[in-house]
């Protein structure tokens, strides 16, 4: 078979710039509903896993021990009349928040606690010689969870065994053990915004719960008790024993105050201190203005340090030059050059007057030498009494610091004297006014805290709450079902709706196709596609043909390629059907350009043996035999009978884009299917001897990857994308087609 090879950059490209489409970006609706049809997918698992969640959860909750718990509610008033004023010493802070949260603590003291063991005598309860709650072992729970009693029985119910300290452990350390177990069941807590305090106590038995809150409310309030009382007490004594140490400080104190003034000879300082002051502002001025000439003068000095005697290097120095003095020899030598420059050039070397005027210029240097000598040494000079100045008026202005230091530090020493003895005297008349004012059989005050809800006997478990338990297991359950849905969702790799192919792609999506049932894909689809055009199949497909008029509205893509990423995708299927949906208009030829595998002569029932594209490009057979017209439907196929083993060569020769000329101009639209883009070159070669090319998928099964780098190739080639098609979408599966799936069986019937 003789064939021509062209090369890609002889082929005619007959299209525009490819046209660019914004990515997809969706809204917080959007989201929304794609959220919701995750969740919807996966409804069934997310509700087993929910089923399961709830299982587990009522079992869990019935293999608990119920625990019961009695409340005691408190009221802590303020207290109004004072008439001890040691409370002044003693304050704990009574009304303040503070306060109300100190005595929520104080209720689950150790102190509190020890005194409710004893009272109970709770070291000998069965319910604390043994573990209040034990642990169990797996099969323990198991076991417990299949027997009804034990869900309807409780731990209180059952006869107790008492047991007895081993060997190893004291009374003193059980009563330690049963102390420490009270206080973590033990609670206490302020009611918002009021003066109540509820003491709450749980334990499996009920009457165990209400008989240790009561208690510990009774101990609470016999503590308060104590507890002034005992502060009163201690403040009285302490008065009388404090009062006499009071003076005692008090004088010490005053005769170090004065001995202290004769010592230092202590005068009114205010004068001499601001004596002082004006003094250091005034020598801190001088300081200031030296280091100031000190600075100006510090480069020029430096340069001169340099320079030494030397009197090129001087002549280099800039600052020098300023001086009226050498600025003066400075003018005189050049006026000196001048001359000389003016009689060398009106003279002869051994003229007198050129005599006189060189004397002149070598006298005129010598004095700028000894002025710019004299200046350095003054620069010198001014700096040195500068730097002197700067140190002198240094130590005088440290000097007065010092001063002012030192008269600081005695009146400091002064003035903690004088405090010390002005508190001493102050605390001394408050005692002794305390003393006589108070008196220690008056001194007692009442706590102000009394039981308004005594603890009542509870009737309802509080823990576990079996309610809370299973819907926080529902809860869970249903979490977990959505992350799994999600997670599934992220692990998916192919396409399910258009935003997501047209986000992948930036190629706008023309129709999606139904999923074709098993029974009618093997079936003959074109033929199905004519005998009932109201399927909603048939719909997508009028679709697409309608996307592809809407985008040619010129008619310039009369050559439309069909292709696909990888095989399978009803690439050949959706070509043929596009076929016959153009031919109510037009004149069409669908043409099988798949050398490899293809599949037109197969979809319309045409003889095997019959000639196709292969007779008729190597020239044993012509264009009008090769032709077949489908009596159905009317379009003009032209199908490959035979499998070249060349397929890539024969699609770039240039008698295939001769023959494909010819047949633009016989037909109004040519359907060009071919091989997948991955699979083969053949579709890359076709896209840029067509006018357009159509790009399909099929859903849930063409990877992503697949699909973006099948776009990618496309693109290269400058291929024009005109739109895709989504095929094979299960409309009943994927919720995001729902709606319009059931409208169209509605519609269509």
């Amino acid at each position: 078979m003789a064939t021509v090879m062209v090369e890609p950059s002889s082929l005619p490209v007959t299209r525009n710039a490819q046209p660019r489409y914004p990515d997809y970006a969706p809204n917080e609706e959007t989201q929304f509903i794609e959220a919701w049809h995750v969740v919807w997918r996966n409804k069934w698992s997310i509700l087993g896993l929910m089923i399961v969640a709830g299982v587990i959860s009522i079992l869990y909750a019935n293999t608990r021990t119920p625990l019961f718990r009695a409340s005691t509610v408190v009221l802590i008033e303020p207290n109004i009349n004072r008439p001890l004023n040691t409370q002044e010493v003693y304050d704990p802070g009574t009304g303040t928040t503070d306060y109300y949260l100190t005595q929520t603590a104080i209720v689950r003291s150790r102190d509190i606690v020890a005194k409710v063991v004893d009272r109970l005598d709770l070291a000998s309860h069965p319910d604390f010689n043994k573990p209040l709650v034990p642990v169990r072992s797996l099969s323990e729970f198991l076991a417990s969870a299949m027997r009804l009693e034990d869900w309807l029985s409780t731990p209180h119910d059952k006869e107790p065994v008492l047991t007895t300290p081993d060997n190893g452990t004291t009374v003193a350390a059980l009563r330690e053990d049963v102390i420490t177990r009270v206080a973590e069941l033990l609670s206490s807590n302020t009611v918002p915004r009021s003066q109540l305090m509820r003491i709450s106590f749980v334990s499996p038995d009920p009457r165990l719960a209400v008989s240790i809150t009561n208690a510990t409310a009774d101990a609470y309030i016999e503590y308060g008790l104590e507890t002034r009382l005992a502060a009163t007490q201690r403040a009285s004594k302490w008065l009388a024993e404090k009062l006499g140490d009071v003076r005692s400080r008090l004088e010490q104190s005053e005769k170090k105050l004065q001995t202290y003034r004769d010592q230092q000879q202590l005068v009114n300082v205010g004068g001499v201190r601001t004596l002082t002051e004006e003094e250091l502002i005034d020598n801190a001025r001088r300081l200031r203005d030296a280091q100031k000439k000190k600075t100006d003068l510090a480069t020029t000095y430096w340069k001169v340090q340099q320079a030494g005697n030397d009197p090129r290097k001087l002549q280099e120095i800039n600052e020098l030059f300023g001086l009226a003095l050498v600025s003066s020899a400075k003018a005189n030598l050049i006026s000196a050059q001048e001359s000389l420059k003016q009689l060398q050039q009106r003279y002869g070397e051994k003229h007198p007057t050129l005599a006189a005027a060189e004397t002149r210029l070598q006298s005129a240097q010598q004095t700028l030498l000894e002025q710019l000598l004299q200046a350095a040494q003054n620069i010198r000079t001014e700096f040195e009494i500068a730097r002197e100045t700067e140190r002198v008026q240094t130590q005088g202005v440290e000097d007065k610091k010092n001063l002012i230091r030192q008269m600081d530090r005695k009146d400091y020493d002064f003035r903690v004297l004088q405090r010390e003895v002005d508190t001493n005297r102050q605390l001394y008349d408050l005692f002794l006014t305390r003393f006589k004012e108070t008196d220690t059989s008056n001194s007692y005050e009442t706590i102000n805290a009394r039981v308004v809800d005594p603890a009542i006997l509870p009737t309802q478990p509080f823990r576990p709450d079996k309610d809370k338990i299973l819907w926080v297991g529902l809860i869970l359950g249903f979490v977990f079902g959505v992350l799994l849905a999600y997670l599934r969702k992220l692990l998916e790799q192919t396409v399910h709706t258009i935003d997501e192919m047209e986000s992948l792609t930036s190629v706008p999506v023309l129709s999606v196709t139904p999923l074709v049932p098993g029974s009618l894909r093997r079936r003959n689809l074109a033929g199905k596609f004519i005998e009932d055009p109201r399927t909603p199949f048939a719909e997508g497909v009028r679709s697409i043909r309608t996307g592809i008029q809407l985008s040619d509205v010129d008619r310039l893509f009369k050559r439309i390629l069909v292709t696909s990423a990888v095989p399978g995708e009803g690439k050949s299927s959706i070509a043929a059907t596009l076929a016959i949906a153009f031919s109510t208009t037009e004149r069409v030829l669908l043409l099988d350009a798949d050398l490899r595998i293809p599949s037109v002569r197969g979809l319309f029932g045409q003889d095997k043996k019959a000639i196709g594209l292969l007779e008729l490009l190597t020239g044993e057979a012509k264009l009008e035999e090769c032709l077949i017209q489908d009596k159905a439907s009317g379009i003009y196929t032209l199908s490959v009978s035979k499998v070249p083993p060349n397929p890539t060569e024969v699609i770039s020769s240039a008698t295939f884009n001769k023959l494909l000329q010819t047949l633009t101009t016989q037909f109004d639209r040519i359907i060009v299917d071919s091989p997948p883009v991955l699979v083969a070159s053949d579709a890359m070669i076709l896209s840029r001897i067509t006018d357009a090319t159509l790009f399909l998928t099929r859903a849930d099964v063409t990877d992503r990857r697949a699909i973006v780098s099948a776009i990618k190739q496309l693109r290269q080639v400058q291929a024009r994308l005109i739109g895709a098609v989504i095929n094979a979408v299960d409309m009943n599966r994927n919720s995001y087609y729902r709606h319009s799936h059931h409208y169209a069986q509605k519609y269509y019937g």
